[in-house]
């Protein structure tokens, strides 16, 4: 039986539509998780406005409940009041929507960089390993801000859902990237 030269390379590229197919995955679904948190942000801040607009309304509004003991309630009082106990729980929302739109541009340009590397072009290697240094550095730095939504999410009495969050974010901004880099970095090298 005889070999070809290709054969025996040690530097074989089978891996990289691998990784480039997991990559376009992963970034599609982050996609829709960056779109879900951004919308949820921006609605968010539209309605602490409104709150905060309309602020001195609020307070009359609970002038007369209070001293109505609850019977007569002017304006959204009530509303407004749950509009800001979850506001004062999350980090602050135009750093949230900053960081979901931020995640987004991350990942649309992973999906257009798996597509490169999937149609087998290796000179893509390093944008990909830039990527993917910029998104471990991005999402460290996201996971840091967004914390008080893990701690909120634990608090609302459904288990378990703070931890499937996290690993999520930690899997797709931490280990991830971290994985990348290991790999595209090793195939560097050699």
């Amino acid at each position: 039986m005889s070999t070809t030269e290709k054969n025996d390379s040690k530097a074989c590229d089978c891996w990289i539509p691998v990784v480039a197919t997991i990559l376009i995955l992963f970034s599609i679904f982050d996609s829709g998780f960056a779109i879900l948190m951004g919308s949820f942000a921006e609605v968010l801040l539209e309605l602490s406005h409104k709150v905060y607009e309309h602020g001195t309304a609020m307070h009359i509004g609970k002038f007369f409940n209070t001293i109505s003991g609850g019977s007569l309630s002017i304006g959204n009082f009530n509303e407004g009041t749950i509009v800001k106990e979850i506001v004062k729980d999350l980090p602050d929302l135009w750093l949230l929507a900053i960081l979901a739109w931020g995640r987004l541009a991350f990942s649309l340009t992973g999906i257009v960089l798996g597509c490169l590397l999937a149609a087998r072009r290796e000179s893509f290697l390093t944008p990909v390993l830039v990527w993917a240094i910029g998104s471990l550095i991005f999402g460290v730095f996201a996971i840091i801000f967004s914390w008080d939504i893990y701690r909120a999410l634990a608090a609302d009495g459904i288990p378990g859902d703070s931890l499937v969050m996290g690993g999520l974010d930690f899997g797709l901004h931490v280990f991830w990237p971290l994985f990348l880099i290991w790999r595209l970095w090793s195939a560097r090298t050699h």
